[in-house]
């Protein structure tokens, strides 16, 4: 009886010394364990500014001259359908929907990543005599400016200054000279 106990002593002692035995690892080689980084992956756009609206125009602007010598109505009718999309300008990629999301929260106007301008839309515009009624027809985009962050999973990070030009509405832009 007492070798068999002997025995297993001998066992669970050679498992023990196995165990605790450092292991080796090839030149190079990352070395696993409890201090190896990671975060999770996040961005964000904030620190957002509104810096007003402009009109990505679809199709030429039309114009007409008023030669009379009282006003003049001209009807100007879309030429063209098209559709405009999100442009973002940064050093960086960024993600479009965090972009849109921030921007349409930030300012307080419903944003969309895109927009079509379709035929069928018209406008009049009534212009003095010996000046010229202009009209484009297109998307108005509300340009914002923020800083785009990203944490990523091997915890660096980065914050990037981001220009965004988001459609918002389909529309007009008249004046005359």
């Amino acid at each position: 009886m007492r070798r068999k106990a002997v025995l297993i002593v001998a066992t669970a002692s050679a498992a023990a010394t196995f165990l605790s035995a450092p292991t080796a690892i090839a030149a190079g080689s990352a070395v696993p364990g409890p201090n190896v980084n990671h975060c999770n992956y996040e961005a964000w756009y904030d620190g957002i500014s509104n810096q007003g609206r402009t009109l990505f125009g679809v199709g030429p602007t039309q114009a007409n001259y008023n030669g009379t010598s009282h006003d003049a109505t001209s009807t100007f009718s879309a030429q063209i359908s098209g559709t405009v999309g999100m442009t973002i300008n940064a050093s960086v990629s960024a993600d479009a929907g965090i972009v849109l999301a921030r921007a349409s929260a930030s300012t307080g106007v419903s944003l969309s990543a895109s927009l079509t301008a379709s035929l069928g839309n018209s406008t009049t515009v009534t212009t003095s005599p010996g000046r010229t009624a202009y009209a484009t027809y297109g998307v108005w985009r509300l340009q914002t400016y923020g800083t785009y962050h990203v944490n990523r999973e091997d915890c660096s990070s980065t914050a990037t200054g981001l220009t965004a030009f988001s459609p918002w509405y389909v529309g007009w832009n008249t004046w005359s000279n």
